[in-house]
């Protein structure tokens, strides 16, 4: 139990120290498209099969982390658009 609750929150959190670089830096040049692609594609898929199992661990998880994805994308996007 303990370890798929620090898996969780590793997992959950892994995407925190991206979205807080790019934020002070003011860039998400180096953030590849296809990485927050075939990412948001998984956890999505995770997501959708937490569902089915009505399992909240899975759920809650990659929540989290379609949350972190959609946040990158959106500096990526922004940041990208003023240059």
């Amino acid at each position: 139990m303990i370890f798929g609750l620090i898996g969780t929150l590793c997992i959950s959190l892994q995407l925190i120290p991206q979205i807080y670089k790019s934020i002070k830096t003011k860039t998400a040049q180096n953030i590849s498209y296809l990485f927050i692609l075939i990412g948001s594609i998984g956890t999505l898929s995770w997501l959708i099969y937490g569902v089915l199992l009505i399992d909240y661990w899975i759920i809650f998880t990659n929540f989290i982390i379609l949350i972190n994805f959609s946040i990158l994308f959106l500096i990526k996007i922004n940041k990208n658009y003023d240059k």
